[in-house]
C-alpha cells in the first residue's frame, strides 16, 4: 500500500473542507498540495502570493472523551537511561508532569523534533473529522486554525512545559511496532494561551502570513 498516497489525499480532503467551511479562504485563492518533512500544502493568492499550511488530523475517539488536541513536541527519541525510561512508562504511566520535564529532556536522546518545533507553516490547521445524522456526509467535529508562529513561539512552548504534562505517546496500546518514542502536549482548544494563535477571521489570516 502506497501510505504517502493514501495520507496525502486525505490531507486534500481536509483542505477542501478548510476551504469551505472555515470561512478564511476566498474562492479564488487556490490550494495546492507541496508535501515536506515540514508543510503539506500551499494557498497561492492571486496576487501571487503564497503561504505554506500544515494539517493535523486528531483522532475522533480521543477528542470526543477529552475534548483536547496534541501538539506534537518531540516525534522520535530514546532513552538514555533504562531505569529512568522504567519510572517514564510504568511509574509515571506515560505523563511527565511540568516540574519533571526538564529533568526528562536530559535523559533522552531526541532523534528528531515534532511540528511543534520543526513545522515552517504560516498556519496550522487542526481537524478532528465525524459523521452526520445519516451516517454517510462527514462534518468536522473540530475545525482550528492557528498562527504558526505563535505556536513555535518561547512564550508559548515555555507555558506549555509550566502548565502542561508531556505525553509519551502509547504505541503498544495502537499496536504500532515501532522502537522510537514520542511525545506530545494535550490541551483544550479553549485554552487562553492557545486562543491568542487562534485565526478565526479572513483579518486575523491576513495578519498571520503578512498581508495586513
Amino acid at each position: 500500500m502506497d501510505h504517502f498516497s493514501r495520507y496525502s489525499r486525505k490531507e486534500s480532503h481536509i483542505l477542501d473542507i478548510w476551504k469551505a467551511k472555515s470561512g478564511l479562504i476566498p474562492h479564488e485563492w487556490n490550494i495546492q498540495k507541496d508535501n515536506t518533512p515540514y508543510h503539506d500544502a500551499k494557498v497561492i493568492l492571486p496576487d501571487g502570493t503564497q503561504f505554506l499550511v500544515q494539517v493535523k488530523e486528531e483522532e475522533a475517539r480521543w477528542y470526543t472523551i477529552t475534548g483536547n488536541i496534541g501538539l506534537d513536541y518531540i516525534s522520535a527519541f530514546s532513552f538514555i537511561d533504562k531505569a529512568y525510561e522504567t519510572n517514564c512508562l510504568k511509574t509515571l504511566n506515560h505523563w511527565i508532569p511540568p516540574k519533571e520535564i526538564s529533568t526528562f529532556l536530559k535523559k533522552i536522546k531526541v532523534e528528531k523534533y515534532g511540528k511543534l518545533k520543526t513545522c515552517d507553516a504560516h498556519v496550522h490547521v487542526f481537524y478532528v473529522g465525524g459523521k452526520g445524522a445519516t451516517g454517510k456526509t462527514e462534518l468536522p467535529l473540530l475545525l482550528k486554525t492557528y498562527c504558526n508562529k505563535w505556536l513555535k513561539s518561547e512564550a508559548f512552548i515555555s507555558y506549555l512545559k509550566s502548565k502542561y504534562r508531556l505525553r509519551i505517546n502509547n504505541k503498544k496500546a495502537y499496536n504500532i511496532d515501532e522502537s522510537w518514542h514520542s511525545a506530545a502536549f494535550f490541551l483544550s482548544p479553549s485554552d487562553n494561551m492557545l486562543r491568542k494563535g487562534e485565526i478565526d477571521t479572513h483579518e486575523k489570516l491576513l495578519k498571520c502570513i503578512g498581508k495586513s
